[in-house]
């Protein structure tokens, strides 16, 4: 069987990286997986990138420059969190014309492909979910109104928001041309019962996948080591905190954890905030405790010595899928302590592997993290949390599940 995955890029970004483990975990499996990407890192021979040449790049360009024009006819909160996708920078022929039995979608914003390039893939189509654009407007995440559960309608356009109305626009494009429903995989159940009960996507098949982690390369190192390496303190607790951009993004909630610590900062002085994704410290202030900032990570073994040097992880996101870095912490047997939405109870047992705080809570945000540093005292919730990641996100266990939906489509297919 042979797969073609479609992601925007298999670096960089969380769903890219998610991307391009799901392709790893198949072919641990036994499936011919490659991968068609606009930018790529480490291709290793399963990379496929189209063609190099000067009108490609001219369309890639004028794409991207256009999709941002048209979201920027919309004034809302997160501008830089939509994707109108009406131009196309990839023909679609790049993907109808391979051997490929079946074509697995990820992330292909930026330009990548067109709402109207995807209705155009005549292949048995998968596309794994990494946000919530396939069944939105053009936002990648809830504006805070819903609208993607009753259709748009125009009397829902948010009074804050100004101008056009892009996000009905685009849905209303995305409803006109993907008549014929895709196989659709959510990485959490959140996301699922999302698909569920939207308005475009809510009759179509859909199925919780979730990200796979490689655990021969995941796992925890010695602490003290680990700290050693990283030029972190030897005595006291160290609470990690990551994301790409750091404090920047509203959506990863780091606002909400500042408070939390300064709660927690009564009960227990003796503690380390240690960031990464961020180089500076700009954008955070008021913490009397010391914050170490590991700036931009870019090779696996640093970010597994992180989490390893850290007693608990926190990510106090107000919105978030199934994020890699609550995986990646598991798998090396550190605790996550989050607020309960979207996909963290996923990831998280709460009270067992980690704590699932009240949503938006920094008062319960705080008490979770004081019962994540109490636990290691036991010596016992590394385990449990390994044990999580062996169960739920090993690359055996979801190859074999997208094996599985794989034989189901082509069987389907056959037969009519």
């Amino acid at each position: 069987m042979e797969v073609l995955h479609v992601s925007y890029s298999n670096h960089g970004g969380g769903a890219a990286r998610a991307a391009f483990r799901i392709l790893q975990a198949q072919r641990r499996v036994g499936l011919e997986a490659t991968m068609l990407v606009n930018e790529s890192q480490n291709p290793g021979g399963i990379i496929r990138l189209p063609k190099k040449n000067r009108v490609r790049s001219t369309r890639r360009l004028l794409s991207k420059i256009a999709d941002a024009a048209i979201a920027r006819l919309q004034s809302n909160s997160n501008t830089n969190l939509h994707s109108p996708a009406f131009f196309s920078a990839m023909k679609i022929k790049e993907i109808n014309s391979t051997s490929a039995d079946i074509v697995n979608l990820h992330w292909t914003g930026g330009g990548m492909l067109s709402v109207f390039a995807i209705s155009r893939i005549k292949k048995p189509v998968v596309w794994t979910l990494h946000d919530m654009w396939a069944f939105s407007g053009s936002e990648h995440y809830d504006d805070g109104n819903q609208r993607w559960i009753n259709g748009y309608k125009s009397n829902s356009f948010l009074k804050e928001h100004k101008g056009l109305d892009v996000d009905r626009l685009v849905w209303k494009f995305k409803k006109l041309l993907w008549k014929k429903p895709f196989s659709i995989v959510t990485p959490s159940n959140w996301l699922e019962e999302s698909v569920k009960t939207s308005e475009l996507m809510g009759g179509w098949p859909v199925e919780t996948i979730p990200n796979p982690i490689d655990l021969e390369a995941w796992r925890a190192e010695d602490k003290q080591t680990s700290r050693n390496l990283l030029g972190l303190p030897k005595d006291g607790n160290v609470i990690l905190f990551g994301a790409i951009g750091g404090a920047k993004d509203s959506r990863k909630g780091f606002d909400l954890l500042m408070d939390a610590l300064n709660k927690l900062h009564g009960s227990d002085p003796l503690f380390s905030l240690v960031v990464f994704g961020q180089e500076t410290s700009t954008l955070i202030s008021g913490l009397k405790s010391k914050i170490i900032f590991l700036g931009s990570i870019q090779d696996d073994l640093t970010l597994r010595l992180a989490y390893s040097a850290a007693d608990v992880f926190v990510i106090p996101s107000r919105q978030d899928n199934l994020p890699n870095t609550g995986i990646e912490a598991t798998a090396c047997g550190t605790p996550v302590v989050a607020f309960d939405i979207g996909g963290m109870s996923d990831i998280v047992q709460h009270r067992n592997t980690g704590y699932l705080a009240r949503a938006f809570d920094a008062e319960d945000l705080a008490m979770g993290i004081e019962w994540a540093l109490g636990q290691k005292k036991f010596g016992l919730i590394s385990g449990r949390c390994r044990a999580r990641a062996e169960d739920f996100f090993n690359y055996d266990l979801i190859g074999q599940k997208y094996q599985k939906l794989y034989e189901r489509l082509i069987e389907t297919a056959s037969n009519n």
